[in-house]
């Protein structure tokens, strides 16, 4: 993940969101696809804070299954 938004549409960048989505849909995306309790999210600051808390099912189970293919 890259730290500001602005760096995925950087032309030095290797991800090609840009080619994908403009900036306002990504932010959109961005703020509310989430997959995961957010009660359970860990506040920024403190010990164990993900920035990626609500994405964390979805990365597990792909990363489980890209394991297995």
């Amino acid at each position: 993940m890259l730290p500001e938004l602005r760096h995925y549409w950087s032309s030095d960048n290797l991800l090609a969101v840009a080619n994908l989505v403009t900036k306002t849909g990504f932010k959109k995306l961005t703020e509310n696809i989430h997959c995961n309790d957010n009660t359970k999210a860990v506040s920024r600051g403190e010990a164990g804070y993900n920035r990626l808390h609500k994405l964390w099912p979805v990365i597990d189970a792909l990363n489980s299954r890209l394991k297995e293919v």
